[in-house]
């Protein structure tokens, strides 16, 4: 028996001790090298590009007078639409009303059959034609327009690429033989059709056999292979500020419309195959149509290993992430002015953290959640755009994932004193883009978070630090449950050939709450950063930016004046 209790009295001292020194160092690590999750991107797939391609939409065309029709007078009994829509029934008796019983020129008759016509392309109809029969016209006749429903015969996609052919035809096919097309349903989708992955699409209208039927004619550059490779210093000195990043996409390879995705980082050691790497990313994914109307399915694999240079004295800290992911997106809106994306995910996280060299580790989090979300961009003319984002996430106690408990029971905390798996955040983001001549653009962006559980999980935090927020400080440098975010650009953008320099200035401030803090934390953050830089866009697909900024935050002693700096080259 006293064997027995002298060897839970030597288990509890022992957890006692390793949990003492857990904390100290993840806040060392706090301190100096962030957690793997905050120097990972939470996505490693491809950002989703505007089509490249012109898309020849039709026109709407007015009913032409024969010559000479402004000279020739009849008295109208009555004018007859033929085949109308009964939902434009009152709009028409009142275009024609006026007419009935007058004497007037024959070409205030066609007048009205355009008057009719651009009734129907109010409404979207731009394929429906208010047509004027041969006829015999006499005083007191009845002087008949006949409305012909355009509409899409077939799609001509002979042209394509053997690889992308079936899928952009696929997309394109839905329109065949629609009666009563409105604009919104031609571009969805014709832009759905420019969005398989690699095409460049154009097209254009050729008459038809039919009556009212025209051909859609499409034709496509095509990349099957695009990548990126980029450099920036956007991380602390714990990784030695600099980050090199390549992906490589594989677009239509299998003819389905797929994308097939890899990414790598590294640090400036490229220490892509030794066991301890100063920061190592590597990542896979597949995106995969499901149908023809725009939804889609990503998988996705991600892993991150961490190995930040510490100050001295400190125990040197070994992260590692491993993340799974499933996610679906469908375009509820798709125009050339607006987009609407609904969005839904489930994902597989796991984060730890242990003291280079030992086994044990420090710190653990298992991690499931879904994640409901949208996304909202509309061109409101004059090149101004406004877009907003909102996303739900709650995370679930469900496949093993650790609670404070386990924690309690292995001596393996978790990465945040009094976080939870079942989490609940709400996320959203706002921007306007607005022209204010000159060729000045003035750009407003907010963000925030919002904890509805308390302390997140390192992972779920916010940071007031982002390329479009405060920009002037390290990579995952200031970290809170919730906070928010606001930044005011003023840009001149006024050469938009290629190559392009945009000079701007920009004022960021940011504030959040740390739910439970430790000793060694800030309840209250806030921060800001002012400052300037340069965009460019060069020949042959390089781009590159720089950024001079003066920070300030309440969590660390001095402001900062940081440049920041990148360079990257699409393909």
């Amino acid at each position: 028996m006293k064997f027995a209790s002298y060897g839970a009295r030597s288990e509890l001292l022992y957890r006692s001790c390793l949990i003492m020194a857990g904390l100290a160092c993840l806040h060392a690590n706090a301190a100096y090298g962030q957690a793997t999750s905050r120097v990972t991107p939470e996505t490693a797939a491809p950002v989703e590009r505007l089509p490249d391609g012109e898309l020849a939409l039709p026109e709407t065309r007015v009913t032409a007078a024969p010559e000479g029709a402004e000279e020739l007078f009849v008295e109208v009994g009555m004018i007859e639409v033929v085949d109308a829509d009964p939902a434009f029934a009152a709009e028409i008796e009142r275009i024609v009303a006026p007419y009935a019983g007058r004497t007037v020129a024959v070409s205030e008759l066609y007048g009205v059959a355009a008057q009719i016509e651009a009734l129907y392309a109010r409404s979207g109809q731009i394929l429906t034609r208010a047509t004027v029969p041969p006829q015999q016209l006499t005083d007191g006749s009845t002087f008949r327009i006949r409305i012909v429903e355009g509409f899409i015969e077939a799609v001509d996609a002979s042209a394509l690429p053997a690889r992308v052919r079936s899928a952009v035809e696929a997309r394109a096919a839905r329109l065949v033989g629609r009666r009563r097309l409105t604009m919104r349903d031609i571009e969805r989708h014709l832009l759905l059709a420019a969005r398989v992955p690699g095409v460049a699409l154009t097209s254009a209208l050729a008459p038809g056999e039919q009556v009212g039927g025209a051909r859609l004619i499409l034709n496509a550059d095509y990349r099957p292979v695009s990548g990126r490779i980029g450099v920036e210093n956007r991380l602390s000195d714990a990784y030695d500020n600099w980050s090199v990043d390549a992906q490589i996409v594989l677009n239509s390879m299998l003819g389905a419309g797929e994308q097939i995705y890899a990414v790598g980082s590294t640090a400036t050691d490229f220490a892509i195959f030794e066991n301890a790497p100063m920061r190592r990313i590597a990542g896979a994914g597949v995106i995969v149509p499901i149908g023809t109307d725009g939804l889609t399915l990503n998988a996705e694999y991600l892993h991150a290993d961490t190995n930040p240079n510490m100050p001295q004295g400190a125990a040197p800290i070994a992260g590692k992430l491993d993340r799974v992911a499933l996610r679906l997106r469908y375009p509820l809106v798709l125009t050339r002015q607006e987009s609407l994306n609904l969005s839904a995910s489930f994902d597989l996280l796991e984060e730890s953290q242990r003291v280079r060299g030992f086994s044990p580790a420090l710190s653990r989090d298992k991690l499931r959640f879904v994640q409901l979300g949208m996304d909202w961009s509309k061109a409101l003319g004059g090149g101004t755009v406004v877009s907003a984002d909102l996303a739900a996430t709650q995370g679930l106690a469900i496949f093993d994932a650790r609670d404070e408990a386990d924690a309690l029971a292995s001596g393996v905390l978790l990465s945040r004193q009094g976080s939870e798996p079942d989490f609940t955040k709400i996320e959203g983001s706002a921007s306007l883009a607005l022209p204010i001549g000159g060729g000045f653009l003035l750009t407003g962006i907010a963000r925030g978070q919002a904890s509805l559980s308390g302390a997140l999980p390192s992972s779920a935090q916010f940071s007031l630090d982002a390329a479009d927020a405060l920009s002037g400080f390290e990579l995952g440098s200031i970290n809170v449950d919730s906070g928010a975010t606001g930044r005011i650009e003023l840009a001149f953008a006024g050469y938009p050939q290629v190559p392009f320099v945009s000079p701007y200035l920009f004022a960021a401030g940011g504030l959040g709450r740390v739910s439970q803090p430790t000793v060694l934390e800030r309840r209250d953050v806030d921060g800001w950063s002012l400052g300037g830089g340069l965009r460019f866009e060069l020949e042959h697909g390089l781009s590159a930016h720089g950024e001079l900024a003066r920070s300030h935050s309440n969590i660390f002693n001095d402001d900062d004046t940081r440049m920041t700096a990148g360079i990257a080259f699409r393909f």
